[in-house]
């Protein structure tokens, strides 16, 4: 249980103490999330090799069709009109993104880090 609480909270997959992201990021004022690049607890490098993070795109892409299935079935009895119901498919989604982006890295960090693990891939 305390492994999913530290998923939500966007806590370090090796020491489950370390804030992984410095800035959450705010679509009110147009910034994105920056990720640490080590953990300020444990120094945990969250990065194993260049490219390691291509792999969370697809489950952000699996997040966004989540909730875009959910919208759709949670609407569509009481809209039919396709233009209608894209427009607010999109204006849900659409927001969510920046949670997509930290949630779907943090999974992806916790899929492949074993607790313990100082993540270089070199060593």
């Amino acid at each position: 249980m305390n492994r999913i609480l530290s998923i939500v909270k966007g806590r370090c997959p090796n020491c489950e103490t370390g804030a992984v992201f410095a800035r959450k990021g705010s679509l009110l004022k147009l910034q994105m999330p920056v990720m640490k690049e080590d953990c300020p607890r444990c120094s945990h490098h969250f990065e194993k090799e260049p490219g390691f993070f291509l792999g969370a795109m697809y489950v952000s892409y699996a997040l966004t069709l989540a909730e875009s299935v959910t919208v759709y079935l949670s609407i569509h009895y009481f809209i039919t009109e396709p233009s209608v119901l894209l427009l607010i498919i999109a204006a849900v989604v659409g927001p969510m993104a920046l949670i997509n982006y930290r949630s779907s890295r943090i999974l992806w960090m916790y899929a492949f880090t074993q607790r313990g693990d100082s993540g270089s891939a070199l060593e």
